[in-house]
């Protein structure tokens, strides 16, 4: 696959059949993060962006879905960096991302920590097949963008990963639970490439009982990879 979007591996397959990563850095600075693992110069003030320019990277994108020969499943914005980084304030690339894949009839699937600035594309989010969704650890008051999002009737879906700690985890569950979001699918999943403080199997056993109670419907990542064929 030449171009941006390319097919997501490993632990990152189960979320979507394809992803775009418009910024290469990211200013969250998450102490969990996978990619600063790898790359220490990840978390960066100043965004770097895929392609070098704004302008680069759209003339790329724009050129490999014109060319495009495979279905067009929603496109996962982002694994690498956060979407809605303060820079994307000004830049507007991950807006601009979404005109481009919706031009030629590919859906988004958004993946944010950001609270405010997704609100600003919800006029873009009308497709059949784009989310809007939020990574949680613990409970944040940021779960107002998904009301915000399913009062437009923009489908919503959330992150619970990685766990850092049961108790936050299970005060997840109980705010969506309490907030009535329609969160769709609701992924868990446990933390990597860093050491767990937990045994993993009774922290998943633990959260599957108490997402049972509160009667919300969620996906464990590693059951749906051990699925993959």
């Amino acid at each position: 696959m030449n171009g941006p979007i390319y097919v997501p591996k490993g632990h990152a397959e189960p979320y979507a059949r394809f992803a775009l990563n418009p910024y290469l850095t990211c200013p969250e600075r998450c102490p969990y993060c996978y990619n600063a693992v790898r790359n220490p110069a990840f978390f960066s003030d100043t965004p770097k962006i895929r392609g070098g320019s704004v302008e680069k990277l759209l003339a790329e994108l724009d050129k490999q879905c014109a060319s495009w020969d495979d279905v067009k499943a929603p496109v996962h914005m982002t694994f690498l960096g956060d979407a809605y980084q303060p820079a994307e304030a000004e830049l507007k690339l991950t807006r601009r991302c979404i005109e481009v894949l919706h031009q030629y009839e590919f859906p988004v699937q958004i993946l944010t920590k950001a609270r405010e600035l997704p609100a600003r594309d919800f006029d873009l989010l009308t497709r059949d097949g784009d989310k809007l969704g939020i990574t949680l650890v613990e409970p944040n008051p940021r779960t107002d963008l998904l009301q915000r999002a399913d009062a437009l009737g923009i489908p919503i879906w959330l992150s619970l990963e990685p766990i850092i700690a049961l108790a936050p985890a299970i005060e997840v569950l109980r705010d969506i639970a309490n907030l009535a979001l329609p969160v769709n699918p609701l992924w868990i999943g446990p933390l990597n490439h860093r050491s767990r403080a937990y045994d993993w199997s009774v922290v998943k056993s633990r959260l599957a009982v108490e997402a049972d109670i509160l009667g919300l419907v969620v996906q464990f990542k590693d059951d749906a990879t051990k699925e993959k064929p």
